[in-house]
């Protein structure tokens, strides 16, 4: 059982590249409020999201998760290997699309709901450009709409990745990238500014070494920003019409926080929350950030269409900017 909760099934979704890993959460009462399809982010795996399907499920909400190919308890993309790969973006989507022909024969309650982390969210928009109605609205932690390279301006990092694939550099780790350590300082750790977070983060990652993720290689960074460019391209985001609330952490060195703030104004029905000196990860942040993320997210969960209020303040956009 991944999460720590009842009614808990696990059963594989048949893909090209073999079974993934899925996990099924239900409330003891028969009358739900939905479902929620939850899209972890890169490297990540089930076990992560305990806490908040627990919520979830106490709400009323059937949650189903999944892990990615290449990540988690699913098959591994370079066999005997960590590294974290993928050819196209395209191959999670057709993982996204196996789940939900899974939840639909399953007969999961409508309506349903996106709650989706980092390279998750972005695929969870991508999923909803092709069609709005897949989902009544969703959830966006940290999205991935364009990664942070600095110090390197981004107009130079593409050509190299390019490059680096062209001269046969696909499977390798791109530069700083390696297998998974089993020490990391606080200090540097990308994914949280909590010191009682980052113990919990640990713990999760050494509770569970078979289900780690390595760095990324140069064709998932190739592939990633092929991805990104054909979110960016115009027209492509006013497409998405459903109610959408977008969380980011201020200090988050992952993902780049002005191309959310340059995304979110181009999304029709898209409310931002910043959290301050928060890093990537926002569910192993502070008490209080994790506590406000879940409540907010309970609540756009549970709300109509009319009371969602789109934009963000000017003052969190100008703070996102820098």
């Amino acid at each position: 059982m991944p999460w720590p909760v009842e009614a808990v099934e696990t059963f594989p979704v048949p893909v090209a590249i073999g079974p993934l890993r899925a996990a099924l959460a239900r409330p003891r009462d028969a009358r739900t409020a939905g479902t929620v399809l939850l899209l972890e982010g890169r490297g990540e795996f089930l076990e992560k999201y305990g806490p908040t399907v627990v919520r979830l499920v106490a709400r009323g909400f059937v949650v189903l998760g999944f892990d990615w190919r290449g990540q988690g308890a699913s098959p591994r993309l370079v066999p005997g290997s960590a590294r974290g790969h993928v050819r196209r973006f395209e191959d999670y989507l057709e993982d996204l699309a196996c789940v939900a022909a899974r939840a639909e024969a399953l007969g999961l309650p409508r309506p349903w709901y996106l709650l989706a982390h980092s390279m998750g969210a972005h695929l969870a928009l991508r999923w909803l450009v092709e069609d709005c109605r897949r989902a009544e609205r969703a959830a966006l932690v940290a999205p991935m709409f364009d990664i942070d390279f600095r110090p390197l301006p981004r107009n130079v990092v593409e050509p190299i990745v390019k490059t680096a694939v062209l001269l046969g550099a696909e499977y390798r780790y791109a530069p700083g990238q390696r297998d998974p350590r089993s020490r990391c300082r606080f200090e540097s750790n990308p994914a949280t500014s909590c010191p009682e977070g980052f113990v919990l983060w640990r713990r999760l990652l050494e509770s569970h070494p078979e289900r780690r993720v390595g760095g990324v290689t140069w064709g998932w960074l190739a592939a990633a920003l092929r991805s990104i460019e054909a979110l960016r391209a115009p027209g492509v985001l006013e497409r998405v019409s459903v109610p959408l609330l977008i969380f980011c952490g201020e200090a988050d060195r992952v993902v780049c926080n002005r191309a959310t703030v340059s995304a979110a104004r181009r999304l029709r029905s898209a409310r931002l929350v910043a959290f301050p000196n928060a890093r990537h990860d926002l569910f192993f942040e502070r008490p209080s950030v994790r506590e406000t993320l879940h409540e907010r997210i309970l609540a756009f969960f549970s709300e109509s269409s009319e009371q969602h209020e789109t934009n963000a303040r000017p003052a969190e956009l100008s703070r996102l900017r820098r």
